[in-house]
């Protein structure tokens, strides 16, 4: 039976290599020059990815189990890196609204503005029941859209999400920068498609590599 799940991806380069963002499982895998190269042709609409030799053999290996991203040498430095930092490191297991309240309010301060970034990156809202065993409520995103608009300014956070009405008018008036960006979609619904990214004013961000920001359009009610 052929693999029918999308594969969502978005490539990316820096000076340390070449990688590809995988937001069905949340990952980031490592590639070759080639494999990025190809990749990045399926993402510019040359390639179609029912031909892509590299997406095809993730989706023999193994695309969404971790035999096709096990990489012993690779682990072991990453378990290693993580051990040098195990006493600047801090495990929450708060749901994120709750998580905001206690940190803006300075409750649970586990740090401070000045020495501080979050990426926040919330479960899909529109498919988020279908691929999540935990996803979020319609109250926990409008709570979480209060505490980062209302009370999370000054603070370094950048917000990703799918490009959700719900979530468009949720920010609408949000005093933080806003901007889309596409990421590729392939196999049923394959293309390029839009999501969204939010981001405190006390940022600067810019575009970078395949990753073109644009303005978000204000949403018409």
């Amino acid at each position: 039976m052929a693999d029918t799940k999308p594969v969502i991806f978005k490539t990316y380069q820096t000076y340390g290599g070449y990688y590809v963002y995988d937001r069905h499982t949340n990952s980031v895998l490592t590639l070759s020059r080639e494999e990025f190269e190809e990749l990045q042709a399926v993402e510019r609409g040359v390639l179609s990815p029912d031909v892509s030799s590299v997406i095809a053999r993730y989706r023999q290996e193994g695309m969404y189990n971790i035999g096709a991203r096990f990489n012993k040498d690779v682990l072991i430095d990453r378990i290693s890196d993580i051990a040098r930092r195990a006493d600047s490191i801090i495990i929450r297991h708060d749901e994120a609204s709750h998580f905001f309240d206690k940190v803006f309010s300075g409750t649970d301060m586990f740090g401070d503005m000045n020495n501080t970034f979050m990426f926040i990156d919330p479960p899909y809202y529109k498919q988020g029941k279908n691929l999540y065993n935990a996803y979020a409520t319609d109250i926990i995103h409008r709570y979480v859209a209060y505490q980062l608009s209302e009370h999370g300014l000054d603070w370094k956070w950048i917000l990703t999400y799918d490009a959700a009405e719900y979530i468009r008018r949720l920010y609408a008036y949000a005093d933080i920068q806003k901007y889309e960006y596409g990421i590729t979609y392939s196999a049923n619904n394959r293309g390029v498609y839009t999501e969204l990214l939010y981001a405190s004013p006390a940022l600067r961000l810019e575009s970078f590599d395949n990753v073109h920001l644009q303005s978000e359009p204000i949403p018409a009610f």
